[in-house]
């Protein structure tokens, strides 16, 4: 199990994040939804203790601190695409590509830089996920794809979410739908509500969940004394 307790982030002097407390079961899977700059990545990467920023609070993995029990993580960056370097006939891309049918756009003649964005994007995701790891940090692992690559990522996370730790930042509820799991709300530099996925879509427990909802998007005022 991943905990998190009273986690507060920080850039700089500006707080983006307070008393953020979280479990996730393992295996399982956990969803941060919120809107933009709502705090989603700078967890993602204090949990992976990638990025730039400040972190205090408790982390602990399977009751012992984050850093003494050093899980395998399985990283994915919201940018991170195919790099160039890495050999085109792998056998396991080629399964990949032809999962979308798109197997004929990944020429090995051609730069990995001059393939269209997506399916690098598609195949830096899959390649994360398929990495051996306790615990997979994913952000945005749809944005930017087509909805046949997004149906075969959302696939492979229901996958690897039956055996491992999978926390993953998004805006698309779909990605969360699919796999169920649990999802938490950012808003407000604050966790507003952690619920079971499906109820969270269906019956939110909060004002900010229920604005989430209605409208995909929950821009709270930060409180005063943050």
């Amino acid at each position: 199990m991943l905990a998190l307790y009273d986690i507060e982030i920080m850039r700089g002097t500006q707080c983006v994040l307070r008393q953020v407390s979280l479990e996730v079961e393992r295996p399982g899977a956990l969803f941060l939804v919120g809107g933009g700059g709502s705090g989603k990545s700078s967890l993602l990467g204090a949990i992976a203790a990638r990025g730039d920023a400040a972190w205090l609070g408790v982390a602990s993995w399977r009751g012992l601190p984050l850093a003494v029990a050093s899980p395998a993580i399985g990283w994915l960056g919201q940018c991170d695409l195919l790099e160039e370097g890495v050999p085109a006939a792998s056998h396991a891309w080629h399964a990949w590509l032809r999962e979308i049918r798109r197997d004929h756009e990944a020429d090995a003649q051609t730069p990995v830089s001059a393939w269209p964005r997506a399916l690098r994007r598609y195949l830096a995701v899959m390649a994360a996920l398929a990495a051996p790891a306790d615990l997979y940090l994913l952000d945005e692992p749809t944005a930017g794809l087509d909805e046949a690559m997004a149906r075969v990522v959302r696939d492979r996370v229901s996958v690897v979410a039956s055996r491992a730790c999978v926390v993953v930042a998004t805006h698309n509820r779909l990605d969360c739908l699919h796999v169920g799991g649990a999802t938490a709300l950012l808003a407000g530099r604050a966790l507003q509500e952690c619920t079971p996925t499906r109820t969270f879509f269906r019956e939110p427990r909060t004002p900010a969940g229920r604005i989430y909802v209605d409208t995909g998007n929950c821009n709270l005022a930060t409180p005063h004394n943050f």
